[in-house]
């Protein structure tokens, strides 16, 4: 325990180790469907997707964890049927003011991991057996529900913006509210690790998740083993992010019923993922609605997109740490082009491309 209660990790176990089991991720798409592990499972719970939800549009909609895994599976393909003792299953926590749902894998006195999802994808994204692949290597892993997405705390009374506006806003070097940023989704990160006990992590962030891991290493660098950072982008307004049609794709309105939103779902998938590398259809369907079935929260999609447009170029400051960093990417990703890999690893020096 260090000098807070937190729990602080010897020099020798504090090392990058996270870099070796995330290097031997392969070069598949077809990802294993997750089961969740009934060990201190929480209560059962009504999923967060009532009628009123359902029927509300914008002008991005929520493209949860079907969508999601076409674009990373490539990075997360593995075969692993370990039986880890310590799969907690999911539960709420209260993480300072905001209520998070989360669950780990994994001895618990191992090197903290923490995976950080992507824009409206939920936690369930991170495959639990790629989950129990990190803790056989030493991990205690966390995975948890972003702010505004899957079973953690909404922020519906911060309204719905104009994804368009503020996009277009921002894209003329003027400012404006939006309900939260960046910052504040690194916050609910870090009031996590804090309500765990926990005072140093490795932290692994994919795509918006990524942006997020870069902002935590931002605010407190002594705070983190390391940095993973996947198919992300610094915000550097230099560096063409995405290709259009993938762009559009994404910010499609969401469908109005369930059968509409696991189709969108699947088809967004297509549009952003790899042409080659997909699981079967059905797979991909029962993916799609399994992530409505858990919870369906467009609105939330809309705030954490404005959180992204709104929180800049990070570049500058990402080019002063100094702290054990991998920066992971696919070369035929459409939403997030492989040269804004290229930049966050030119961005920081201790920085390996894989």
């Amino acid at each position: 325990m260090d000098g807070s209660g937190r729990r602080s990790l010897s020099d020798e176990e504090s090392g990058p180790c996270v870099l070796k089991p995330l290097v031997r991720w392969t070069a598949g798409r077809a990802c294993p469907t997750p089961t969740v592990g009934a060990r201190h499972a929480s209560p059962a719970r009504a999923p967060c997707c009532g009628t009123a939800q359902h029927s509300v549009s914008s002008a991005s909609g929520g493209f949860g964890d079907t969508l999601f895994c076409a674009k990373v599976c490539a990075v997360f393909w593995v075969k692993c049927q370990v039986d880890l003792p310590h799969n907690t299953g999911m539960t709420q926590i209260q993480a300072g003011e905001i209520s998070l749902e989360y669950d780990s894998f994994g001895d618990e006195q191992g090197q903290p991991l923490l995976l950080v999802m992507g824009l409206g994808a939920q936690m369930i994204a991170w495959h639990e057996q790629f989950c129990q692949m990190l803790a056989e290597a030493g991990h205690y892993v966390i995975r948890f529900d972003n702010r505004d997405c899957g079973l953690s705390q909404k922020f519906a009374h911060l309204g719905i913006p104009n994804v368009a506006e503020v996009q277009a806003t921002f894209a003329r070097g003027e400012r404006m509210p939006v309900p939260y940023l960046l910052n504040d989704m690194a916050a609910d990160a870090f009031a996590l690790l804090d309500a765990l006990g926990i005072s140093r992590a490795h932290v692994c962030g994919a795509s918006m998740g990524g942006m997020i891991a870069q902002t935590m290493a931002i605010l407190d660098e002594s705070r983190l083993l390391s940095l993973t950072s996947i198919m992300s982008a610094t915000g550097n307004p230099n560096v063409r992010m995405s290709d259009p049609e993938a762009l559009a794709a994404l910010l499609s309105p969401p469908g109005k019923t369930r059968e509409e939103a696991i189709q969108r779902s699947v088809e967004v998938g297509d549009a952003i993922g790899s042409p080659t590398l997909k699981e079967p259809y059905e797979e991909r369907v029962a993916r799609a609605a399994r992530a409505y079935d858990r919870c369906f929260y467009p609105q939330g999609f809309s705030r954490q997109m404005c959180a992204i447009t709104a929180s800049g170029n990070r570049r500058p400051e990402l080019q002063k740490l100094k702290l054990p960093t991998l920066v992971v990417h696919g070369q035929e990703d459409k939403l997030v082009l492989p040269d804004c890999a290229r930049d966050t690893h030119e961005a920081i020096k201790e920085s390996k491309l894989l």
